[in-house]
């Protein structure tokens, strides 16, 4: 499993984005959001990362902060979980809802571990 790593700014950034939440020029006008948003990150992170089976979790404290994920996790899923929790929080029901089947969808595909074998073991007569 590759990991990378990105900034958790990036990804509220790639977030606020999806939802629609930026002028015409890309730039972000939330400033509320802002103050939660490590919250709202960390929690969507801990999902996924013991999703993944990695190890200890060790939340972020600041946007600046990286988050280490497997790629294919950091890059085609937790935008769109943040997306979700920040719809949830801004009681943006139908963004939220659209996000989240997106997120649960994409998190089913990118957490899945491979299957163990099933076997018999050799026992000596």
């Amino acid at each position: 499993m590759k990991m990378q790593s990105r900034k958790a700014s990036e990804i509220y950034d790639m977030a606020l984005c999806e939802l629609g939440y930026t002028d015409n020029m890309g730039h972000v006008n939330t400033d509320d959001l802002k103050q939660r948003a490590v919250q709202i990150i960390n929690s969507v992170y801990a999902d996924l990362y013991y999703a993944c089976g990695l190890g200890d979790f060790k939340p972020i404290r600041y946007m600046s902060d990286e988050i280490i994920l497997p790629e294919k996790v950091l890059h085609d899923c937790i935008h769109y979980g943040v997306a979700m929790k920040i719809a949830l929080q801004e009681n943006e029901g139908g963004l939220s809802q659209m996000m989240a089947s997106l997120y649960n969808q994409k998190r089913a595909h990118c957490t899945h571990q491979q299957a163990i074998g099933d076997f018999l073991p050799n026992v000596p007569d």
